[in-house]
């Protein structure tokens, strides 16, 4: 029995992930339990015998995919640094400038600056694999060789 309840909990799951979207304005988007209560699709009957626990956590986990920010991914980590250099220039300055030159020999690829205490950090790219990042790494490198991949949550994938 209880493994019957885990099986059914994985491949509810994995059903409402794909329900897991924001919502649109022009679209309210229905969660598996809504769908198998509107008669007005069904021409047969289904009937579920479910603990209301099962329900809740189902929804829960929905709610938390939406709340979360882009997908597990990579990224490469071309600048990270704290305080000043020898110059008297802070990081924040130095990271913004490499940011600033990445994005003008480099404008296909997006570069994010992000401060992470204590140092200031530029990745680039948004890489689901980490072979499509050690792709770009190895061009990468030549010019930054201090850089390195990184995990990361990435923004959505762009469908063209």
């Amino acid at each position: 029995m209880n493994r019957y309840l885990i099986s059914l909990f994985i491949f509810l799951s994995y059903i409402f992930y794909s329900y897991s979207q924001e919502e649109t304005n022009e679209t309210k988007l229905k969660t598996i339990f809504e769908e198998l209560d509107d008669s007005s699709i069904i021409t047969g009957k289904v009937t579920i015998h479910e603990n209301e626990y099962i329900k809740e956590l189902v929804l829960n986990h929905i709610e938390q995919n939406k709340k979360q920010k882009g997908i597990p991914g990579y990224r490469i980590n071309i600048f990270f640094d704290s305080g000043y250099d020898q110059y008297g220039v802070d990081a924040r300055t130095r990271a913004r400038a490499v940011k600033d030159t990445f994005d003008i020999y480099f404008p296909h690829i997006p570069s994010y600056l992000k401060y992470e205490t204590p140092n200031y950090k530029v990745y680039v790219g948004d890489f689901r694999t980490r072979t499509d990042a050690t792709k770009v790494f190895k061009v990468l490198e030549h010019y930054y060789p201090k850089a390195f991949i990184v995990n990361d949550r990435i923004d959505y994938l762009r469908i063209e």
